[in-house]
């Protein structure tokens, strides 16, 4: 539409993922306003960047593959800033990785607040990709359902219709015993959903993250139930920011599962507060990922490569040197020409085409789109030598301006379900 004040319904669902960043920064420090002001008109131009800011000030500038970032700080540089006179810093490029898990805690994990008043038991639990992917296409949602005694139009649909026992032809006391097995099916449906939806508290991060915050406990007592639902606010805001900032690298987190296995409070509300609750409830998050064996997730391109069938060598060579797998070869019939598919590591995918066009003479041509994420072979708290933490995790930690070394798991727990004790009044 031409139309200026025209906005969309609902946000668009894209099959892209922004996995290739790099950092900018303006070269005088009082240009940052003209660069803020810089990115929010790009992000109107292309809705495919992310523009975030990390809590070291750095600003992150996301895309989905080395060219699209590329083109998209050339834009930022030389035409909306232009005019402003602003010379940018811009980093080198880095692929945005995944925090996971690959088992599930066996024991739930402890943390006491700062006063010691309140302890707080969660524990983590792997979720499929499939799963995760569902999450992230609005597919598997928790939402505000029906009471028991409210039937929707489909419902009624199923439960009675008035020309079905004589299309069938049965009789109207089959019929009415088919509708009442009907209804308490969908009774028994609608009470299985209603229960599901409640024990959902959030996704995350965002609305629509692979990631998923469970209440677990027992609701058997009331005044526990009312106080969970008291500091239910203050969990999700913990959740939402664990997600967001995993304990390995402080990348997102995916498919992880998050349960609330138990909760024991002060009396006095004063006592339990979001002060208290709010880092209680990170430090167990990230106590719980890192007892659940953390793992490491790279972003994997799908490569389409037409080449030449004498430079079909020389392709498969130039993706065995970079990780990439072979996984479905097409010749076309009359010619010459092969289809290739594979998959490739983003990591490996820098300077990607001008290395297949080198190494096949300009005989073969590539594009990539993203496909899934891999976990990463290596565990990142085996001991040294870790190579997984040499190469990717402790370079990214530095950038972000963090301690090199991952934190002990110590620090974030204070033991484990039915070891510790809380100082309750």
């Amino acid at each position: 539409t031409t139309c200026n004040e025209a906005w969309p319904i609902r946000e668009m669902m894209r099959s892209t993922s922004a996995v290739v960043r790099c950092a900018v920064a303006p070269l005088h420090p009082a240009n940052l306003p003209k660069v803020m002001e810089a990115l929010r008109d790009l992000k109107h131009l292309d809705r495919l960047v992310v523009v975030n800011i990390e809590e070291s000030g750095q600003i992150n500038v996301s895309g989905v593959s080395q060219l699209h970032v590329e083109s998209v700080v050339q834009k930022l540089r030389y035409e909306i800033l232009s005019a402003k006179e602003c010379p940018l810093q811009v980093s080198d490029l880095v692929v945005s990785y995944k925090e996971t898990v690959a088992c599930a805690t066996r024991r739930a994990c402890v943390s006491l607040s700062p006063n010691k008043a309140n302890s707080l038991s969660f524990m983590a639990t792997p979720i499929s990709e499939f799963v995760s992917k569902q999450m992230e296409c609005g597919e598997i949602t928790f939402r505000e359902t029906p009471e028991d005694g409210d039937v929707s139009s489909d419902d009624e649909d199923l439960v009675y219709s008035p020309d079905s026992p004589l299309k069938m032809r049965k009789s109207v006391d089959a019929g009415m015993k088919d509708r009442q097995l009907r209804l308490a099916q969908v009774s028994l449906a609608k009470r299985i959903e209603m229960e599901t939806a409640r024990k959902v508290w959030a996704f995350g991060p965002g609305t629509r993250g692979p990631n998923i915050l469970l209440d677990a406990t027992s609701s058997h007592c009331a005044s526990k139930s009312s106080a969970l639902n008291e500091i239910k606010d203050s969990i999700v805001a913990s959740f939402a920011w664990v997600t967001k900032e995993g304990v390995l690298c402080e990348e997102n987190m995916r498919g992880i599962g998050i349960k609330i296995v138990d909760v024991a409070l002060h009396n006095d509300s004063f006592h339990r507060g979001t002060g208290q609750i709010l880092p209680t409830a990170r430090r167990v998050m990230y106590a719980a990922q890192m007892v659940s064996s953390p793992r490491l997730m790279e972003p994997i391109y799908l490569v389409d490569i037409m080449c030449s069938e004498e430079s079909l060598d020389d392709v498969e060579q130039c993706l065995e040197s970079r990780r990439g797998e072979v996984f479905e070869e097409i010749a076309r019939d009359g010619t010459v020409l092969r289809y290739l598919k594979a998959y490739l590591p983003v990591t490996e995918s820098i300077d990607f085409h001008e290395h297949l066009r080198q190494q096949t003479h300009g005989q073969a041509f590539a594009h990539c789109i993203f496909d899934h994420w891999r976990l990463v072979d290596g565990d990142p708290l085996a001991p040294a030598p870790n190579a997984l933490l040499d190469s990717i995790i402790t370079p990214l930690r530095i950038s972000k301006g963090l301690p090199p070394d991952i934190p002990k798991v110590k620090r974030y727990m204070d033991g484990f379900q039915g070891e510790v004790s809380t100082f309750v009044t």
